[in-house]
């Protein structure tokens, strides 16, 4: 399921007269029920980041979705060796599955980059360090996937939420996660959203946001708008999650953010520094649309 369930294309297949295979046949203690509702939260958490990016392919951007390391990391001679025991989605995450429960472990190749453990943030590897082999946990009760610097993903929590499918999704808000590039400390990322419906590409009817980190401001771009209304709660942003942004707190106490909307409007908004590389910004009071907002600035208060 640590491989299955982030296909694209994900679903169970079985046969009259056969075992059933869900995972709740195998009982609620089992470690397969565990492992596998692990896994497909996961995948939703991930769903709004996988819509966007496969609706970008469908436009014709350049770039491919479900992928090989080495469609990425061309230039890397190891990352075309074993090349079926990872993947990424996007350019944003990489998934290295866990294939078997014989093992606590497994070694993997990751690439030089910033990697981040998707979705806590914590630092795993640093750009400075070249591409190698690591070690990560073997056991169904894990998930390694991890985030690359310089990216903004779409994220919704479906650990504290009670998700049972996509409609679920829509009712609830959506969350940035942001991690700064470790050199130029930029990000950049996209989120789509449409009503799913059959002419909505020849119609062009689909908002298309498209988000820049510069430093310490997040900027917002509309640049797809619908002609339709769109009202699921899931355009409305609940909350940013920034890692790698120890380089800002060393130059100052940056605990405020200024939320500039489309319309000329000024909030300002607490920040929580939770460690000296994680903060966390709260915009769920604010009832802010993606397609409302401007840009987001630290600043320091004091």
């Amino acid at each position: 399921m640590s491989l299955g369930a982030f296909f694209p294309f994900a679903r169970n297949h079985n046969s009259l007269g056969r075992e059933p295979q869900e995972p709740y046949a195998f009982g609620s203690n089992s470690l397969t029920f565990k492992s596998s509702k692990l896994a497909l939260n996961m995948r939703y958490s991930l769903l709004r980041y996988y819509y966007t990016e496969l609706f970008k392919v469908s436009l014709g951007e350049k770039g491919s979705f479900f992928k090989p390391l080495f469609f990425d990391y061309f230039s890397d001679e190891n990352a075309y060796k074993n090349p079926g025991e990872s993947f990424m989605v996007g350019k944003a995450i990489i998934i290295y599955p866990v294939f078997t429960d014989e093992t606590k472990n497994i070694e993997v190749y990751l690439p030089k980059d910033d990697w981040n453990i998707f979705p806590t943030g914590e630092n795993f590897r640093n750009k400075t360090q070249e591409g190698g082999l690591v070690s990560l946990s073997g056991e169904f009760n894990r998930i390694n996937i991890f985030m690359r610097g310089g990216y903004i993903v779409p994220y919704q929590d479906t650990i504290t939420k009670y998700i049972q499918n996509t409609h679920y999704l829509q009712k609830e808000k959506t969350e940035l996660l942001i991690i700064p590039d470790s050199e130029a400390h930029l990000a950049s990322g996209e989120v789509i959203f449409d009503n799913d419906n059959y002419d909505t590409l020849a119609k062009s009817n689909y908002y298309y946001i498209k988000m820049n980190f510069i430093y310490n401001t997040i900027f917002f771009e509309n640049y797809q708008t619908m002609s339709d209304a769109y009202n699921n709660k899931d355009l409305y942003v609940s909350k940013l999650k920034f890692f790698r942004m120890k380089y800002l707190y060393e130059g100052g106490n940056y605990d405020m953010v200024r939320v500039k909307y489309r319309n000329g409007r000024i909030s300002n908004v607490a920040v929580n520094i939770l460690t000296e590389d994680k903060v966390e910004i709260d915009l769920s009071t604010l009832n802010i649309k993606f397609t409302e907002i401007d840009r987001i600035q630290f600043f320091k208060n004091n």
